[in-house]
């Protein structure tokens, strides 16, 4: 538990840091849905959006709503809030990586995600300290 929880506390710092990286670096353009709709996978639903941007004289395809490596499944309630944010045929601004034009999301916004791991890493931490202490 006391090797597990710092683990998981640096996957959740890594986390955060890709993510903000990623948001620091991305650029606007203005692009359309081309698709929009929800999906079950395995492990959770999904929003099914695509949609279509240009950078200079070249067009992108994405299917990305938060930036990589953002949330990509969740309830069903979840996926068909944001597909509906997004009909077919609405203009939106769409964020893309500088360094990497065909990576591409919706959602310029702080995600949470990475504190999932990283609140589980600090609670086997002060599990793993109790059963030493004898506290559990």
């Amino acid at each position: 538990m006391i090797v597990a929880g710092p683990a998981l506390i640096a996957l959740g710092l890594g986390l955060f840091r890709r993510s903000e990286a990623n948001r620091r670096n991305a650029r606007r353009t203005r692009g359309e849905i081309v698709e929009s709709g929800t999906r079950h996978m395995t492990g959770g639903w999904q929003p099914a959006i695509r949609y279509r941007y240009n950078v200079g004289d070249r067009e992108f395809t994405g299917t990305l709503i938060e930036p990589p490596p953002g949330r990509r499944m969740g309830s069903a309630r979840w996926a068909r809030r944001v597909a509906r944010r997004y009909p077919v045929g609405t203009r939106t601004t769409v964020f893309y990586l500088r360094d990497q034009p065909e990576v591409a999301f919706l959602h310029d916004q702080r995600e949470m995600i990475w504190l999932i791991p990283a609140v589980l890493g600090v609670a086997l931490i002060a599990l793993g300290i109790a059963r030493l202490t004898g506290n559990a």
